[in-house]
């Protein structure tokens, strides 16, 4: 009732107490498994089976360093000793550290150095990046333009598109 008026309420959502039966569930089993009593006997259908074995944490250095932790931890025996369909990559237990950057990104405008004299925060003009700029105009007599700049060091190509709006 609004302003002493009956009416109808458009976009109510009604939410009743059988829609959070699930939650109720959840919780309730939540609660079960942490009260359960410790049982030796058989365990029910429901519970998950791991089989008895030692468990670790071991994370290689290297894919082949798994091969040779094996012999060491009964866990990784199982594993076979070389993979027929994959052939160890070249290098690949000589890897200790990332690789160089390319000389193209040591040469980097953010990665020069700005003389004392300069604002730190200007930097070089840019000259072996392509800048590109998109702009777009207000719809005008049913006409959108769309303007396209690409600056490569010192040369600058325009490029505008003119595409008529039906009304």
């Amino acid at each position: 009732m609004v302003d002493n008026e009956y009416g109808t309420r458009n976009n109510v959502i009604d939410v009743k107490e059988s829609d959070f039966n699930f939650l109720n569930a959840l919780e309730q089993d939540m609660a079960n498994s942490k009260h359960k009593p410790d049982s030796t006997g058989a365990s029910s259908d429901t519970e998950s089976w791991t089989p008895p074995s030692d468990y670790g944490c071991y994370i290689p250095e290297t894919p082949m360093d798994v091969y040779a932790h094996r012999d060491a931890n009964s866990a990784f025996s199982a594993l076979p000793r070389k993979l027929p369909h994959a052939p160890p990559a070249p290098g690949v237990g000589s890897i200790t550290q990332p690789p160089l950057l390319p000389p193209q990104l040591l040469q980097g405008i953010l990665n020069k150095d700005v003389g004392v004299h300069c604002d730190p925060n200007l930097l070089p003009p840019p000259n072996h990046v392509m800048v590109n700029h998109l702009y777009a105009l207000s719809i005008k007599d049913g006409v959108i333009v769309l303007s396209v700049i690409t600056r490569y060091r010192q040369k600058f190509v325009s490029t505008l598109f003119y595409k008529p709006i039906p009304n």
